[in-house]
């Protein structure tokens, strides 16, 4: 009978480039990214697996769109944009203009009404 053949995991890396405006939490910091997301207004999370051809071909993408919206968005990536009120999930395609035009449209100032008599309430005002 063969023996098992145990090989221990290499330790985490970093999935973006050091130069990367993408704020990379490959060792699994999941109290920090909740820090992150209480502390701003538009976080866009990007859940990637460093093995994933997806992940791999989406990377260049990711970092474009975080080039474009550093200064404005805290990137965090996985493509489920954290509001106040809940996550939003893109599912479009994996291209940086689409991602982009995605965030902007989310960041533009909104109203949200969660119920139909604050909608009432809203139209009675204005």
């Amino acid at each position: 009978r063969a023996k098992d053949v145990i090989i221990p995991a290499k330790p985490p890396v970093s999935f973006f480039s050091s130069r990367s405006p993408v704020l990379d939490l490959f060792q699994g910091q999941l109290d920090y990214a909740e820090h992150i997301r209480q502390d701003s207004e538009v976080v866009l999370l990007f859940f990637y697996a460093p093995w994933c051809g997806q992940s791999i071909a989406a990377r260049a993408e990711i970092e474009q769109v975080a080039s474009q919206l550093s200064d404005q968005v805290m990137l965090t990536f996985s493509l489920r944009i954290k509001r106040p009120f809940g996550p939003i999930e893109y599912k479009g395609p994996m291209s940086a203009v689409y991602i982009e035009k995605f965030v902007r449209r989310v960041m533009k100032p909104l109203l949200y009404i969660p119920s139909q008599s604050e909608l009432l309430d809203f139209l009675s005002n204005y």
